[in-house]
């Protein structure tokens, strides 16, 4: 197993205007993001962080919510 770098930082955000702040002032190299955000629908930040601020940073998205509203089905 690799060894990961000594200096590793982790930002954490309370809603989706907090995350939309920091991605567009810092870069990141993963976003670890929940679906259903306090303050908006987490898929209007998704299509901002890809389609808006053209970011190709992995973006990784969970949810606690099983159904097929939340999976855009």
């Amino acid at each position: 197993m690799k060894d990961l770098p000594k200096q590793q930082q982790v930002k954490v955000a309370a809603n989706g205007s907090k995350a939309q702040e920091a991605i567009v002032k810092e870069s990141f190299d993963l976003i670890i993001m929940d679906l259903v955000l306090p303050d908006r629908d987490g898929r209007d930040l998704i299509r901002e962080i890809k389609l808006e601020f053209k970011l190709n940073t992995p973006l990784l998205v969970l949810s606690a919510i099983e159904n097929d509203a939340v999976l855009g089905r």
